[in-house]
């Protein structure tokens, strides 16, 4: 018997999944509430490493995962004008079967775990999320949104950065703060040679892509920028966008002169 028997995941991203598929894989009971209708993810490509791929195989989802992915053992460090300034190779942690890094859609990770939840039949509550919660010696009640109830041993948040879960329990004094840095990232086509991360190292900024599938790669930057990003967003898509039109070009260049010299 274990001392927690009865789990409720508020939040279905890559952790409350993740999180859902090990504990039914230990024999413990456990649901998800999903504040959205479907488990979509409007985001572009993230890169996964040592210890992330480490968690995706102890689930039994990481050989799905490079499947729909990019795996690569080594990245690129260049200047603000393209110059390639060295290789790094990144520890193999998993062992020579496996490569240090995948870049992949966040898209594509979420349609993984929610294929391993409906194989273990973990129950998701859709288009609801917790009302509130009441604790007492014998564990947690959940009151949803959508008017049902229910007892559990155990409530984990899970339900991203601006958690509700967090703020029931310790406040909204203790909400994230905006600090000053933003990340711009778009899904591209990837040029066959692009083979690894490139990060290229300006004096304030870095930008660089990506390759996250067999057709496509992720180019992002780093920007400082002071003010409220909600405020700014028209002006910064509007450089984002001119910036990924070069970087883009950029690294077609750079194939082809790979392909032919």
């Amino acid at each position: 018997m274990h001392a927690v028997e009865n789990v409720l995941i508020v939040g279905a991203g890559m952790c409350g999944m993740s999180l859902g598929v090990a504990l039914k894989r230990a024999e413990i009971d456990c649901e998800i509430v999903e504040i959205r209708p479907n488990l979509t993810e409007p985001g572009t490509g993230i890169s996964l490493q040592g210890p992330a791929l480490r968690a995706l195989q102890s689930v039994g989802v990481l050989d799905h995962c490079i499947v729909r992915g990019f795996g690569y053992s080594h990245f690129k460090a260049c200047d603000a004008v393209g110059n390639v300034t060295g290789t790094v190779d990144l520890p193999r942690l998993l062992g020579p079967n496996y490569p240090a890094t995948i870049g992949v859609l966040r898209q594509s990770v979420h349609e993984v775990l929610a294929c391993e939840l409906a194989a273990l039949a973990v129950p998701i509550r859709r288009s609801a999320t917790v009302k509130t919660l009441t604790q007492d010696n014998q564990g947690v009640m959940a009151e949803f949104t959508n008017g049902a109830a229910a007892r559990y041993d155990l409530v984990v948040g899970a339900d991203g950065m601006n958690s509700l879960i967090r703020d029931m329990a310790f406040g909204s004094e203790n909400r994230p703060h905006y600090t000053g840095q933003m990340v711009w990232r778009a899904t591209v086509s990837r040029p066959r040679d692009v083979d690894c991360r490139h990060s290229y190292f300006g004096p304030t900024n870095k930008s660089g892509f990506n390759p996250i599938s067999d057709s496509q790669m992720y180019i992002y930057t780093g920007a400082k920028r002071a003010g409220a990003p909600a405020l700014e967003r028209r002006g910064a898509t509007h450089d984002f966008a001119r910036f990924a039109c070069r970087v883009w070009r950029g690294a077609r260049t750079c194939s082809r002169r790979n392909t032919y010299s």
